[in-house]
This record gives C-alpha cells, structure tokens and sequence, in this order.
C-alpha cells in the first residue's frame, strides 16, 4: 500500500473526528474516576 493512500485513509475527516471524541472521552471518564477516587479517599477518614 503507497504511503500517500495510507495517509490520506488517516487523514479523513471522520476518522480524525472520532479519533478526536474518543480522546476527549477517554479523559473525562479517566477524570471522572480519579474524582471518584479522590473523594473516596477523602470520606474514608
């Protein structure tokens, strides 16, 4: 496979937008659990 078509397979707008969204949402729910982890912590007192 030429290199040109691979990068433009990548470069499609959809996948760089899913990509993008699993981003975000892989940080909000790893943010979502460190939070939920925080305020364990803190009511184990």
């Amino acid at each position: 496979m030429p290199i040109k078509a691979l990068t433009s397979k990548w470069m499609s707008r959809g996948l760089a937008i899913r990509l993008f969204l699993y981003m975000v949402g892989a940080h909000v729910f790893a943010a979502f659990l460190f939070l939920l982890f925080e305020v364990g912590a803190h009511h184990s007192h």
